[in-house]
């Protein structure tokens, strides 16, 4: 109600506020991403009539985005009584959690080891170098760490000059740490047996949502 001073801009930035507040109230794997979608105008003397925000909720598992879902949309219920306006949603996709198989993926490592890793030329090298030091300093420090980590400090030096990856890294079934991410693999999963594996189509140290992601993934690289 413009009499009121309220627009529904006020109550997108009061879920806001009452979203941030919910991250001391879930797991620390959850996580809860937002946009303003529609602002609902652009004149600043204005009160506006209507706003659009987008909201991204993740969790591992189902049960907890169901879960932390709910909490959200109590959120937006309750901004919108604060600000006396209306309130509705949609939802525009889900994802269900990726259920690993191991059965499957002993077997996808011995097949792996038969067809062996991609053979690189002198010209994939420099290709996978020139991406690799294209990241500014502060990335391609942690990267250097990440890459200690996994192959030793010894191969730091010829792992930058041919950041290739050239060898299968045997699947290891002890490992069951949590990566996050999105992927519509997980509905899959729950309906047939499904395997996930990685293979080399960026260099080492890649970091992903990046243009170099992006470049390397329609070189000669990844073909």
């Amino acid at each position: 109600s413009p009499h009121l001073g309220r627009s529904a801009l006020d109550a997108a930035e009061l879920m806001s506020v009452g979203s941030n507040y919910l991250r001391e109230h879930m797991i620390d794997q959850a996580r809860i991403h937002y946009a303003y979608v529609d602002a609902g105008g652009v004149s600043p003397n204005v009160v506006q009539d209507h706003s659009l925000v987008k909201y991204e909720v993740r969790a591992p598992k189902v049960k907890q985005i169901k879960e932390l879902f709910e909490r959200v949309v109590n959120v937006a219920k309750g901004a919108a009584l604060m600000t006396d306006t209306k309130m509705n949603y949609e939802i525009t996709m889900a994802f269900s959690d990726y259920i690993t198989n191991s059965a499957l993926a002993e077997i996808a490592d011995e097949c792996l080891k038969e067809v062996g890793a991609p053979e690189w030329d002198d010209e994939d090298y420099e290709l996978a170098k020139k991406h690799l030091l294209s990241y500014d300093k502060v990335t391609l420090d942690s990267i250097k760490e990440g890459i200690i980590e996994t192959y030793g400090e010894d191969k730091l030096e010829d792992i930058l000059n041919k950041p290739l990856d050239s060898i299968i890294h045997p699947y290891d079934y002890k490992n069951k740490s949590y990566a996050s991410g999105s992927t519509d693999v997980g509905d899959v999963a729950y309906a047939a047996p499904t395997l996930n594996f990685r293979i080399a189509t960026t260099c080492i140290g890649n970091v992903g949502h990046t243009w170099q992601m992006t470049s390397q993934s329609g070189s000669r690289i990844a073909h």
